[in-house]
């Protein structure tokens, strides 16, 4: 951004570091910052460590509920951008309320289920694992092996196909 930063360029980045209480705010911003300068747009998610992935997620959000979001925004703000950004992609004008009746119901992980097609699991248990970036390949090669599939960064099918490698004999 070239000279002095535009006044919603300075508010957006004092509304990166209250997030989870002003994201729909910053969504606007963002939006707005985006369509008039994505230079701007680009130096923003990095100055403050917003990062790439969350910036399209709040644009997501805004445009997925930026219609609503001054009349809702407590029920908004209770759900929060985590759900939000999880049904975001598949709302449209006739299933918007039953997807925020969803996110007021479940967790964000059910939601990515529940968006999926798929049903959530009851008591499923979580496990974080740091490997060595060999490490990491070999992990990633065996669970392929096992029916995981490769999406993005990360891995759709992965459970199951760790299930399916730790079984194999």
């Amino acid at each position: 951004m070239n000279g002095a930063p535009h006044p919603i360029y300075a508010k957006a980045l004092q509304l990166i570091d209250r997030l989870d209480d002003e994201f729909l705010q910053l969504a606007l911003l963002l939006g707005q910052i985006k369509a008039k300068d994505p230079d701007a747009f680009r130096d923003l998610i990095t100055e403050r460590g917003l990062g790439r992935r969350k910036a399209y997620y709040l644009l997501a959000i805004e445009k997925a509920f930026g219609d609503i979001a001054h009349t809702h925004r407590a029920r908004l703000s209770r759900i929060g951008w985590t759900k939000l950004q999880v049904v975001a992609a598949s709302v449209t004008p006739q299933n918007r309320e039953k997807l925020l009746q969803l996110a007021e119901k479940h967790t964000a992980e059910d939601l990515k289920a529940l968006t999926r097609g798929d049903q959530p699991i009851a008591g499923r248990k979580a496990v974080l694992l740091y490997f060595s970036p060999e490490q990491y390949k070999t992990f990633a090669k065996a669970i392929v092996k096992h029916g995981a599939i490769k999406s993005g960064d990360g891995f759709t099918k992965k459970e199951e196909a760790v299930i399916r490698a730790v079984r194999w004999k």
